[in-house]
């Protein structure tokens, strides 16, 4: 690897993810498997933005979020 790249990959930040891994099954069914991949990785993430195309059924994806998020019974692993 050159210098300058060896440089860059050791600044590259990854972010981690702060949030609970949830059950598949705790997901509201209403949802498209899509939404369903997205919100979970949402919720995995902890702190995230949900940047889908208009029709695609953000606010949904992001009340599903607040949902699980908030879920006190939802443990951190």
């Amino acid at each position: 690897m050159k210098p300058y790249e060896e440089f860059l990959a050791r600044k590259a930040r990854v972010p981690s993810s702060r949030g609970p891994m949830i059950d598949p099954a705790q997901i509201n069914p209403r949802l498209f498997a899509f939404q369903r991949d997205i919100t979970a990785w949402a919720v995995r993430k902890g702190c995230a933005a949900i940047f889908a195309d208009t029709g695609l059924g953000k606010t949904l994806m992001q009340l599903e979020w607040a949902r699980l998020i908030a879920n006190p019974r939802i443990e951190v692993e």
